[in-house]
C-alpha cells in the first residue's frame, strides 16, 4: 500500500494540476482496491492453493476406489484361503496414502482458517455451511485413521 501511495504522491509532486481532493480520493480507491484483493498469502490460498486441494480431492476419491477394489479382491482371495504376499504388502501403501492425504487435508484447514479467520465461516452470503462441513470431514478422518 506504501510504495502505490508514493507513487502516487511523486507523480502529483511533478507537476500534475490536481487538487488535493482529488490526490485524496484517488488514494483511497487505491487503497480499498488493495485491500479488496487481499494480501499475497490471501490471495495464494484463495487461488493455486484451491487448485492444488481440489486435485489432491480428486486423487483421493480415486484412491479410496483403488482401496475398495483391493478390500474385495482381498477377500475373495480370503474365501478362497489365497491371501498372497502382495496383497499384505499394498496394505501398507494404503495405509500410507490414507495417512499422507489426511495430513494435506489437515494442513490445509490449518492454513485456510489461519489466513482467512473469521472470513472462512463467515462469507460475503453469510454463513459458510461448506466450510463447517470441510471441519467436520477433516476431524472425522482424524478420529478414523488414528
Amino acid at each position: 500500500v506504501s510504495s502505490s501511495v508514493r507513487t502516487l504522491l511523486d507523480v502529483t509532486k511533478k507537476g500534475t494540476r490536481r487538487t488535493n481532493s482529488s490526490v485524496t480520493a484517488i488514494m483511497k480507491t487505491r487503497i480499498n482496491e488493495l485491500q479488496r484483493r487481499g494480501s499475497m498469502v490471501e490471495r495464494i490460498v484463495t487461488g493455486p492453493f484451491d487448485k492444488v486441494g481440489s486435485l489432491a480431492i480428486i486423487l483421493n476419491v480415486a484412491f479410496i476406489f483403488i482401496q475398495l477394489q483391493f478390500q474385495g479382491l482381498q477377500a475373495g482371495a480370503f474365501l478362497d484361503d489365497e491371501p498372497t504376499e502382495q496383497q499384505l504388502d499394498m496394505t501398507v501403501v494404503f495405509d500410507i496414502m490414507e495417512t499422507s492425504f489426511n495430513l494435506f487435508f489437515g494442513f490445509e484447514l490449518v492454513a485456510r482458517v489461519s489466513v482467512l479467520r473469521t472470513r472462512f465461516f463467515l462469507g460475503e452470503q453469510g454463513i459458510e455451511i461448506l466450510s463447517f462441513f470441510d471441519v467436520f470431514l477433516v476431524i472425522a478422518s482424524c478420529v478414523d485413521v488414528y
